[in-house]
């Protein structure tokens, strides 16, 4: 009896130190809802000339470990991140987006040129250590766009969601060791 206790215990405590993971100080939790209630996949730090510029937790309705499937499948889905860095500025974040959806797209932005001016319209204000900007994409609303837990705009649409996710997923992405670890293979 003692044994299966502790048989159960040892679970326990392993699930729990699993559900949710800290990176550079920063605690993702195990769960988020957007939509639907949504686990985390995995962790991973951006990184730039050996600067921590901010972290990221990508968040799955179903475990995801391919770039292709993070950026293709239409389902519920969140990448949120974590700035660490007060290099990132506004503008710096906004030349950054920039030549992420271009990667992502194989330099084929015209067809969301507009979409793309609506993401980047989120983004007013200046960025600051702190900040939080999460991604949220369901399949009937679209691409939430929340700075800090508030809504800044949705833009509706595959496409949009595919080019988006495709920053952090695609053959180029903005890190490699980032888009390893949200897919949880570091």
């Amino acid at each position: 009896m003692m044994r299966r206790i502790f048989s159960l215990f040892f679970v326990i405590i392993c699930f729990s130190v699993q559900a949710q993971k800290t990176i550079e100080g920063i605690t993702f939790p195990a769960s988020i809802q957007a939509g639907n209630k949504l686990t985390l996949n995995g962790v991973g730090l951006r990184e730039k000339f050996f600067i921590d510029l901010y972290v990221a937790g990508y968040y799955t309705q179903s475990k995801i470990s391919t770039g292709d499937n993070a950026m293709n499948k239409d389902e519920s889905m969140a990448i949120r991140i974590v700035i660490v860095s007060d290099k990132i500025t506004r503008a710096k974040f906004i030349s950054a987006v920039d030549e992420g959806f271009l990667n992502a797209t194989q330099q084929k932005t015209q067809p969301i040129a507009s979409k793309i001016t609506d993401f980047k319209s989120c983004f007013t204000s200046e960025i600051k250590v702190g900040d939080i900007i999460t991604i949220q994409y369901q399949k009937s609303v679209g691409s939430q766009i929340l700075i800090n837990g508030k809504l800044i705009k949705t833009i509706p649409g595959l496409d949009f969601k595919k080019a988006l996710f495709g920053i952090w997923f695609c053959i180029e992405p903005a890190d490699g060791a980032l888009k390893n670890g949200m897919l949880g293979l570091e």
